[in-house]
C-alpha cells in the first residue's frame, strides 16, 4: 500500500466542492482570478501558479495533472523573449469553457489516464484514484466537447519536439510565438528553472517536483495495479474512451 498522508475528515467535501466548482465557469474563473491576488502575471518566476483565462490572455495552456504542464509553459517561455500573459495550471473543465468562449487560442496537452491519474495520485495524496479519475473524466468531457477549438498535443509531442508543437500552433491559429529550440541544453535548462524555483517555494524542498522523479517512479507501481485491477471498470472504460476520442483529434 503506497505512504499518503492521513485524510482530513473535512477532505472528501472539499474534494466534492471544488470538482463541482471546477466545471462551472461563471463561479470558478472568478474565483481564480481573486487567487492571483495583484501578482503581476507576466512575472516568469511564477510559471507554476495557476492563472486564469482573461480577454487579454494571448495564450492559454491547459492540460490534466501530470502532463507536461509545467514543462510546456516553462519552455514556451524561455523561448519568447517577451512577457507572455498565460493562462494555465487550473486543470479545470472551466478554464476550457472560458477559453472557447472568448475565443483564445488553446492548446490542450493531453496524455492517457493510467499514467496521468496514477501520477495524480502519487504527486498529491491523500487523493484516490477514484478521485483522480473522476476529475480525469471532468476535464476529457470538456476537451472532447469543444474539441474543433482547441489545439490538441500529445504528452510525447511535447516532450519529445515542442518546438514543432508551437510551429503547427502558430499554424493553427495564425500566431506568430518562437519556437523552443528542443536540445538536451534547453532542456537542461528548463529542468534548472523548475527544480530553482520549486526550492524557493517550498524552501529547498523538492518533494513532488513537476517533472520526473525517479522516486515517484517507484511508488507509482501499486497505483498502477490498482488501476489495472480495481472494481473502477466504468470510470477507467469512460477516461479510456475520452483520451482516445481526443487522441484522434490530435494535431500532433
Amino acid at each position: 500500500m503506497r505512504n499518503i498522508r492521513s485524510r482530513h475528515p473535512w477532505y472528501d467535501l472539499k474534494f466534492e466542492v471544488r470538482a463541482h466548482l471546477k466545471r462551472r465557469p461563471s463561479v470558478y474563473i472568478p474565483l481564480s482570478r481573486l487567487r492571483q491576488g495583484t501578482a503581476d502575471e507576466l512575472d516568469p518566476t511564477r510559471f507554476s501558479d495557476p492563472n486564469a483565462v482573461r480577454p487579454d490572455t494571448e495564450i492559454v495552456m491547459e492540460g490534466f495533472y501530470s502532463s507536461a504542464n509545467t514543462f510546456a509553459v516553462v519552455a514556451f517561455r524561455l523561448a519568447q523573449g517577451r512577457p507572455i500573459r498565460m493562462a494555465h495550471h487550473l486543470h479545470a473543465a472551466a478554464q476550457l469553457s472560458a477559453a472557447a468562449k472568448l475565443g483564445v487560442p488553446t492548446m490542450v496537452i493531453i496524455r492517457e489516464p493510467r499514467a496521468a491519474c496514477t501520477s495524480r495520485v502519487v504527486r498529491h495524496p491523500p487523493i484516490s484514484l477514484s478521485q483522480a479519475m473522476r476529475e480525469y473524466v471532468d476535464f476529457y468531457e470538456e476537451v472532447t466537447r469543444r474539441l474543433p477549438r482547441f489545439f490538441i498535443a500529445t504528452f510525447g509531442a511535447v516532450t519529445a519536439d515542442f518546438g514543432m508543437v508551437i510551429d503547427r500552433f502558430n499554424v493553427r491559429f495564425g500566431t506568430t510565438f518562437r519556437p523552443f529550440d528542443h536540445t538536451a541544453a534547453n532542456v537542461d535548462r528548463v529542468t534548472s528553472v523548475i527544480d530553482e524555483r520549486w526550492k524557493r517555494k517550498y524552501g529547498g524542498v523538492l518533494t513532488n517536483v513537476a517533472r520526473p522523479s525517479p522516486d515517484r517512479a517507484a511508488l507509482r507501481a501499486p497505483v498502477e495495479a490498482e488501476y489495472d485491477t480495481s472494481a473502477i471498470t466504468a470510470l477507467r472504460s469512460r477516461s479510456e474512451e475520452l483520451y482516445r476520442s481526443a487522441r484522434s483529434s490530435a494535431q500532433i
